[in-house]
């Protein structure tokens, strides 16, 4: 603080909205400064607000016993925090109806999710998205929907009933992962988590045994063990996962101002993109790799960044103008390259194929392009199957014709 008057100031007192100030002196004398400390712990509130921010107004008493006062203006301080969920899938409650061992059809079970805040931020709304128990009806709830760093919670589903096609093929695999959002508004999704076996706990069976007294009149003895005295059989599943996803990119908007159909000098096109899982496991931090429109410093946004199976995202880049230059010796927008990467639930770094776009002097939208998601069959796989199919039939073909032969 700094006494810019002709007299001694005295009484100073400094304060702010994180509380006051501990000045080295209260009385200052004309064009004399002093300096003040204020000892602040971040809290919590702080970090997920992101900033913190004050003001120092001081106040003081003159050689004219009048009071003077002057404010600072306002200083935020940044803080950079983490928001990050973890998930882990579990199934908490088995009913065996006839006691076999196994998951079959009839059975209930209880899935839950157990959810960590493993950031720095606090989360708030969370909720859990899982694609076959919301199928049915069922929706996980949790005591809390809020986590600070480092809490947990658990949520739970109602009993969910085993059909006869699930008890047959299904490996009663389940996809769950939990999302919420931080004060600042930002969405925040865990991994997703995979549940693919279930233990059926030993059940006590009570089983009549015959046996021979030495009056020889034979009675029932009642023994009680565990059902086939053995360890029940745990029904495992291997079930491979693929992380996978594909791109397309088009033009989505055109501005031509004079509307003559062709790229002048003014005149920009929007380059969006398309980008699908098409692998069976949850993909996050989805970005695009554009190196043409990098080069012009023009930012790529996306309608969201966490995609689980089959889920779909459109991003879209800021207009690319065309230029004096371009116009001037009739150039083409040219071709576009780009691809998309993303980071699997597995902790594995993938990319998506490469797509180009090759544009000429017309000033013209493409139409959308459509992907098609995971189908659990590798195209490769596909294709073997069916010329290995094609190779049978024409063996048995002509094994028909050679028998005929003989024949006549």
């Amino acid at each position: 603080m700094t006494n810019s008057g002709k007299g001694t100031a005295t009484g100073l007192t400094v304060t702010g909205g994180l509380g006051a100030k501990t000045c080295g002196r209260t009385t200052l004398p004309a064009m004399s400064a002093a300096n003040c400390l204020l000892t602040h712990v971040i809290t919590q509130a702080d970090m997920d607000r992101g900033s913190i921010t004050d003001r120092a107004i001081a106040k003081a008493v003159g050689e004219d016993k009048k009071k003077v006062s002057a404010s600072s203006g306002t200083v935020s301080v940044a803080l950079k925090g983490s928001a990050r969920l973890t998930a882990v899938q579990m199934v908490t409650q088995v009913t065996d109806l006839n006691r076999d061992g196994h998951a079959g059809e009839g059975d209930k079970m209880r899935y839950s999710l157990r959810i960590t805040n493993t950031g720095t931020l606090t989360v708030r709304r969370i909720n859990v998205v899982d694609g076959k128990l919301n199928q049915h009806g069922l929706n996980l709830t949790c005591p809390t929907t809020a986590l600070t760093p480092g809490a947990s919670v658990t949520c739970t589903a109602p009993l969910y009933t085993v059909s006869r096609w699930e008890a047959k093929h299904s490996p009663l695999a389940n996809r769950a992962f939990a999302r919420g959002t931080t004060a600042t508004g930002v969405t925040v999704a865990s991994n997703g988590t995979v549940t693919y076996r279930l233990t059926v706990p030993p059940v006590k069976r009570v089983v009549k045994h015959r046996s021979n007294t030495p009056a020889k009149t034979h009675t029932w003895v009642k023994k009680t063990h565990q059902s086939l005295n053995k360890r029940h059989h745990v029904k495992q599943h291997k079930v491979r996962l693929v992380a996978k996803i594909r791109a397309a990119q088009w033009l989505s908007a055109v501005t031509d101002k004079n509307k003559n159909g062709r790229f002048d000098a003014g005149d920009s096109a929007v380059y969006s993109f398309k980008v699908v899982n098409a692998g069976n496991v949850t993909v996050s931090d989805l970005a695009i790799v554009d190196r043409k429109l990098a080069r012009k410093n023009l930012k790529i946004t996306c309608d969201q960044t966490t995609l689980v199976p089959g889920a779909t995202a459109v991003c879209h880049a800021e207009p690319l103008v065309f230029t004096k230059w371009q116009a001037k010796h009739n150039k083409t927008l040219g071709k576009n390259w780009a691809y998309a990467t993303a980071v699997a639930s597995t902790g594995k770094a993938i990319r998506s194929n490469s797509t180009v776009t090759d544009h000429g002097i017309k000033a013209k939208a493409d139409p959308e392009p459509s992907l098609l998601a995971y189908t659990g069959v590798e195209a490769g796989s596909v294709l073997l199957s069916g010329v290995f199919l094609m190779g049978l039939g024409a063996f048995l073909k002509v094994g028909s014709r050679r028998r005929r032969t003989r024949r006549a």
